[in-house]
């Protein structure tokens, strides 16, 4: 991931977050502690809760303009 733009590592970081939310929520009927560990785990690559990714992605899609101007 090194020599992809900020952009790409922002939505490849989006896609594993909530791929382990959404397992997180398949599994909470049938396996409670998995379902916690993946909600725990999902925050590592979201950096967080997924409204800061959104917000992080945004301040990176500007300053990638910003810097193509």
């Amino acid at each position: 991931m090194a020599s992809c733009s900020p952009i790409k590592k922002q939505i490849i970081r989006g896609i594993v977050g909530v791929g382990l939310l959404v397992a997180a929520a398949f599994a909470f009927k049938t396996n409670f502690e998995l379902s916690v560990l993946l909600v725990a785990l999902s925050l590592f690559p979201l950096k967080g809760c997924p409204a800061c990714w959104i917000v992080e992605t945004c301040e990176v899609v500007d300053k990638s303009k910003r810097d193509k101007k």
